[in-house]
């Protein structure tokens, strides 16, 4: 069995990174420090979700071999679809 392309594997990440950035800008952000401690974790929950699904998926696409399974049956690699 081939490895797997590793540089293909890392632009699945994108999303989540994005989202990641995204979560600590907001944190870091001035305004954030007039949040309430429960809005901060309502909004870390939230996020936090989102930003796990991507992970996930990510994970999932960069994992799945284009032969593994029918066409219809995953999504399509992400790198393929960003180019």
């Amino acid at each position: 069995m081939e490895p797997y392309d590793t540089a293909t594997s890392a632009d699945c990440f994108v999303a989540a990174k994005k989202t990641f950035d995204g979560l600590i800008g907001q944190l870091a952000d001035p305004a954030s420090a007039t949040l309430t401690h429960g809005r901060v974790e309502e909004m870390l929950h939230e996020q936090g979700r989102e930003l796990l699904r991507q992970l996930l998926q990510a994970y999932r696409t960069s994992r799945l071999p284009p032969e593994a399974s029918p066409r219809w049956a995953r999504p399509p690699p992400c790198a393929w679809s960003r180019r």
